[in-house]
C-alpha cells in the first residue's frame, strides 16, 4: 500500500470452506479517508478459481447504483466509480457460486483512482477450499 493513497480498501469471504453447489459471499469495501471528493476510484476485485458470479447480481449492482459500471477481466471483477463523496464508504456483496471441488486463492485485490494510478491499496488474497 502506498503512504497518503486517500482510499482503503479491504475485502472479506463469509467463509473459508464451503461445498459444491453453495454460494460464498465476497464482501468490498472502499472508503474515501479523506474530506474531499476523490473522482473515479476502481476496484479490481480477484475472483477465486471455482467460484462463478451471478450475472443478474451485477446488473442490479449498477440499477441500485451501488457502482457505475463494471467489466470482467479473466480472475477480476472490475467495478468503476464516478466519484467518493468525503468519507464515504461503499460495500459491495458478491455472492459467489461454488461450482469446483478444489483449494483456491484468488488474485490479490486492488483499488486506486483512475487518474493518479500510482496510488495504489492492496488487499490480501482470499482463500477456499471447496468440498465435493
Amino acid at each position: 500500500n502506498v503512504p497518503g493513497c486517500p482510499l482503503g480498501f479491504t475485502t472479506q469471504l463469509d467463509k473459508s470452506s464451503a461445498s459444491v453447489g453453495e454460494t460464498v459471499r465476497l464482501s468490498a469495501t472502499l472508503e474515501n479517508q479523506t474530506g474531499n471528493v476523490q473522482s473515479s476510484p476502481m476496484i479490481v476485485l480477484g475472483i477465486p478459481a471455482g467460484l462463478t458470479l451471478q450475472p443478474w447480481q451485477l446488473k442490479k449492482m449498477v440499477e441500485e447504483k451501488k457502482c457505475d459500471f463494471y467489466e470482467l477481466w479473466d480472475g477480476f471483477a472490475v467495478f468503476h466509480f464516478e466519484q467518493l463523496a468525503p468519507n464515504e464508504r461503499r460495500v459491495l456483496n458478491l455472492d459467489l457460486r461454488a461450482d469446483i471441488a478444489g483449494n483456491f486463492e484468488a488474485p490479490a485485490s486492488q483499488a486506486f483512482l483512475y487518474y493518479s494510478n500510482d496510488q495504489r491499496v492492496w488487499s490480501k488474497p482470499e482463500r477456499l477450499s471447496v468440498a465435493p
